[in-house]
């Protein structure tokens, strides 16, 4: 699979599904915590929108997250996402749709970060509109590696996915050792991204550690 390819159809899937919203869908809560379906739209524009030196800029003027990259991490996005979502939503359509084949990554990382980004982050749009696609499972696979690997950490909930295995249904992927957790290739994405929204669609003799697990904040 080429993962640009891969990319380039998910930010398109994101701008058709984003045109076909109504104002009140737009302020919708996200299964990404704390952000509406607007902040998530505008989050994904932030990789061709700003530099690693505009992050690290950011970070410096953080004087309260010195030294704790998590609650730095966060801070720049919330900041980013209010200047993003300035520009107004029809703006973040054109610009998501006009990126579609934009290559940058994050310094230091290849395609697998922007693509993990968008598929998480498509799903976390599509469930509370309740139009949840399970088309194209191959385009998760990077967000199913991504979910455990070291590199990622900082990002996501590694530490919660310790000491499980976990299976795809829908794609030949597999990782880990102890109980199992199973289902389609983007959903289980979702949760091992932390979305507890995605549970209930998996199943497995792991599913209820890894219920308690992120339930607790793991």
């Amino acid at each position: 699979m080429d993962l640009f390819v891969a990319l380039e159809a998910e930010r398109v899937a994101v701008a058709d599904l984003l045109e076909s919203l109504s104002d009140d869908e737009w302020r919708l809560d996200s299964c990404c915590d704390g952000w509406t379906i607007e902040d998530v739209a505008a989050h994904l524009t932030v990789v061709w929108t700003y530099s690693a030196l505009d992050y690290l800029r950011r970070s410096m003027r953080q004087r309260g997250t010195w030294f704790k990259p998590a609650a730095s991490l966060h801070a720049i996005n919330a900041q980013t996402i209010v200047e993003r979502k300035a520009i107004g939503r029809p703006a973040i359509i054109a610009d998501i749709r006009g990126h579609a084949g934009d290559r940058s990554t994050p310094s230091g990382f290849d395609a697998r970060a922007p693509l993990t980004d968008v598929v998480v982050h498509r799903r976390d749009i599509e469930i509370p509109l309740g139009r949840i696609t399970d088309e194209q499972p191959e385009h998760a696979r990077p967000a199913l590696g991504t979910a455990t690997s070291r590199r990622y950490a900082l990002f996501g909930h590694r530490k919660a996915l310790a000491g499980l295995s976990f299976r795809a249904t829908d794609i030949d992927w597999s990782t880990g050792s102890g109980p199992l957790v199973t289902g389609p290739a983007r959903t289980l994405a979702h949760a091992m991204w932390g979305r507890p929204v995605s549970l209930d669609a998996l199943d497995g003799e792991g599913l209820d550690i890894l219920r308690d697990r992120l339930g607790t904040g793991a």
